[in-house]
């Protein structure tokens, strides 16, 4: 009896906790912030390529026209997924080029977390061979690009990640992008692998086709590691061989490790490319692989550097980030935006383990992100409200 009454104590402070916490964050004024994000890639109705931005987003209380929060199933523009994969029902909201300048004038950001897009591999079960699949919808289109023109132009925020420029984007649009921002997608892309193992399956099987075609050779890896692609060719980098540490590490250049509360290093575990970028860009990050002599000599070899810019901005005459992960696909509880008072209580999401995936969502992407949104609020358009 006594243990029953101490737990439905336990149970009544934790509610009251919960509400107090809620209350909190409902009763903060709700702040302006127009957002237009571009998501191609979002063939389930998980939606993890952007969650995490909304939840930032809405965990800060910024709202469209200072109206209602942002919803991370309707509030983009890309690929809706409307039914079931075995129904094959979608929907697409594509940027026109009669609403160009209407948008540019509305909207005070723009955020291309995913170009990528759907392809029937990804849409309809039983499919597998994604790289001989047919493409639904995806790829930066001229639209896109006058659109990102006319923001840059009119000196609103950008933001840009991973796959805004890789296929299938038409080679003349990337050529066009890079130029507007000056910054170029050397044509390689890289990935963490737990295991390189064939029979665990994380490692994508048109990648072993193109590693069997190219080397003329069974795949030969098990541990874990990093893969390079670029078209027809792949290098791979196993840890204990190539590798001093199986994980690429995200280096943040110290001024802005102040400026935006962030780790002097952190491991990333998604996709990413190799880039390069102009002077008239800062790099606020390299992404470094840690390779051992043979791994450097391998990447040598292919012309891929062992560092390379992570997060590139432009902050003078317009403002631009590059982000060169795909940092947006985080695995976060969505619901607790509206009950995380601080970074105490985040520590309940992820382990101590410095190699824990989970970390890069709480202690590097939020408060980047949050950062960034922050300033630009403060400095662009909180005297407009």
């Amino acid at each position: 009896m006594k243990s029953s009454r101490i737990l439905i104590i336990c149970l009544i402070l934790v509610s009251l906790a919960v509400a107090t916490l809620f209350i909190s964050w409902l009763v903060q004024d709700k702040r302006k912030m127009n957002i237009l994000v571009l998501n191609k890639t979002v063939p389930h109705k998980n939606l993890n390529e952007h969650e995490s931005f909304f939840w930032i987003l809405n965990k800060n209380r910024f709202a469209f026209n200072n109206r209602e929060l942002y919803k991370p199933d309707k509030d983009y523009y890309g690929f809706f997924p409307l039914k079931t994969k075995d129904e094959k029902e979608y929907y697409i909201k594509s940027i026109r080029l009669t609403d160009i300048d209407s948008l540019a004038q509305t909207y005070d950001a723009m955020y291309c977390i995913d170009a990528y897009g759907v392809f029937y591999a990804d849409w309809y079960r039983g499919l597998s061979d994604s790289d001989n699949s047919t493409l639904i919808y995806g790829g930066l289109n001229q639209n896109d690009y006058y659109l990102l023109k006319e923001m840059k132009e009119a000196g609103k925020l950008i933001m840009a990640e991973y796959h805004t420029l890789g296929q299938p984007t038409n080679p003349l649009i990337r050529y066009k992008t890079q130029d507007l921002f000056d910054f170029s997608w050397t044509g390689w892309t890289g990935r963490y692998f737990k295991s390189l193992d064939i029979k665990d399956g994380e490692v994508p099987q048109w990648i072993i086709n193109k590693f069997t075609a190219m080397y003329n050779k069974k795949w030969p890896y098990k541990n874990e590691g990093i893969v390079f692609y670029n078209n027809n060719r792949i290098v791979v980098l196993e840890n204990g061989i190539h590798l001093n540490s199986p994980f690429p590490v995200v280096e943040t250049n110290l001024e802005y490790q102040s400026e935006y509360n962030l780790p002097s290093k952190i491991p990333f575990t998604g996709w990413f490319n190799v880039i390069e970028s102009s002077e008239v860009n800062q790099t606020m990050a390299k992404l470094n692989i840690p390779t051992t002599d043979a791994g450097e000599k391998a990447l040598f070899k292919a012309g891929i550097p062992v560092n390379f810019p992570f997060i590139i901005q432009h902050s003078m005459d317009y403002l631009f980030y590059y982000f060169a992960g795909d940092i947006s696909e985080n695995d976060v509880p969505y619901f607790t935006f509206a009950f995380m008072p601080n970074e105490k209580l985040q520590r309940i999401f992820y382990s101590r383990d410095e190699n824990d995936p989970k970390r890069f969502f709480w202690e590097y992407y939020k408060p980047l992100i949050t950062g960034v949104l922050e300033d630009y609020y403060k400095f662009n358009l909180q005297s407009k409200e």
